[in-house]
């Protein structure tokens, strides 16, 4: 029995089920049908051949039941079947697959086109801005449709896969095909380097971001600034980060504008040098404000000097600087209040010695 040539872009370990599938063929498919799609699929993901006789046997169906479903699914959109001589099959229920049928390709299922009434002055007004969208030289707002070939491609670099296994490390799944498209755009469009996206993806959840949406927003807004490598990259976060630290600061202090230069060298220096939190910093600046009218800058830097001194690391560490803190400065006083009052108050007078016989005898003889 002849096998079947099944092609798909690319082989892989497991068997993808498209969501435009899901969202528009399962329902109005019956069993059969969709028991074939998927026995094909995974063969075909799998870069194994199959014969008719293969997927009867296995779906437990007669060869004309499958052959039905095949035409089914030709007829959707989703599957190409291909003769000897490379012609699209056609014809009766009589028709003998084995021996007709050299191939079967299995397509990107794509929405069904949603019926359309065209009035023509709109088409022909519409058509202008059509025309110039095609001599578009700036990048695309957000990645389009890729073709197989373009996505084969794609997956053929080797520095691709490794960036496609990682990303699917990184959210804990296979990539959807419009989150594939979005890495084709950032290479093909953006012109990003795979250490570029790579690092792109690293950096949106670890800030709990893991929407495509947010990430192409990300990497427009990189590609805009010229971001060429990850250093490039972590040096705009750094400064984008300063950027809304700063302005924290300044709300804090009730200013508005920007620091003197060396203010602004003390406040880079509790970001970088301390790398101290926001809401250290701050911390320090509202005492800075109760203690002082004017030089509030270079008094929380002597607070947050000596927090850095004492090893704090974020907020909770506060209150164990804190104590510690007051409970040197009780440590330094010369005596303490309880020894004072034991002694009747006057331990801190220099105490004189009398001879109290000698006074009793001066008493007399005067």
């Amino acid at each position: 029995m002849q096998n079947l040539d099944l092609a798909l872009d690319t082989a892989c370990s497991f068997t993808l089920l498209s969501n435009c599938f899901i969202d528009n063929y399962i329902k109005d498919a019956n069993d059969v049908q969709l028991k074939v799609y998927i026995f094909l699929l995974r063969r075909a993901s799998s870069g194994m051949a199959a014969s008719m006789n293969d997927i009867a046997e296995f779906l437990n169906y007669s060869e004309k039941d499958v052959m039905r479903a095949l035409r089914y699914w030709e007829k959707m959109g989703l599957i190409t079947l291909s003769s000897t001589g490379g012609r699209k099959v056609s014809g009766g229920d009589d028709l003998v697959f084995d021996e007709t049928v050299t191939g079967i390709r299995l397509m990107t299922p794509m929405p069904p086109a949603a019926p359309q009434t065209v009035n023509v002055h709109e088409e022909e007004t519409s058509a202008p801005a059509a025309a110039l969208s095609l001599v578009k030289s700036t990048p695309a707002s957000a990645p389009g449709s890729y073709s197989l070939e373009d996505m084969k491609n794609f997956r053929n670099d080797p520095a691709n896969r490794c960036l496609i296994t990682a990303a699917t490390q990184y959210f804990g799944r296979p990539l959807s095909e419009p989150e594939l498209s979005s890495l084709i755009y950032y290479t093909k469009e953006l012109k990003f380097s795979p250490d570029l996206t790579d690092y792109l993806l690293q950096y949106c959840i670890s800030e709990d971001k893991k929407s495509f949406h947010y990430i192409n927003k990300v990497a427009l807004s990189w590609a805009e600034e010229n971001v060429k490598t990850p250093d490039d990259a972590r040096s705009l976060i750094s400064s984008h980060e300063d950027e809304e630290a700063i302005s924290r600061i300044l709300k804090v202090l009730g200013r508005v504008g920007r620091f003197a230069p060396e203010e602004g060298r003390l406040v880079r220096r509790w970001l970088h040098k301390y790398a101290f939190p926001i809401d250290v910093i701050e911390e320090a600046l509202r005492r800075s404000v109760l203690a002082t009218e004017h030089n509030r800058i270079p008094y929380a830097e002597k607070i947050l000097g000596s927090w850095h001194e004492k090893g704090v690391r974020e907020f909770s560490d506060i209150e164990k600087a804190d104590a510690a803190f007051h409970a040197e400065k009780e440590a330094s006083r010369p005596t303490s209040a309880a020894s004072r009052k034991k002694n009747g108050g006057f331990t801190d007078i220099e105490q004189r010695k009398y001879d109290y016989s000698e006074l009793e005898k001066l008493l007399v003889d005067n």
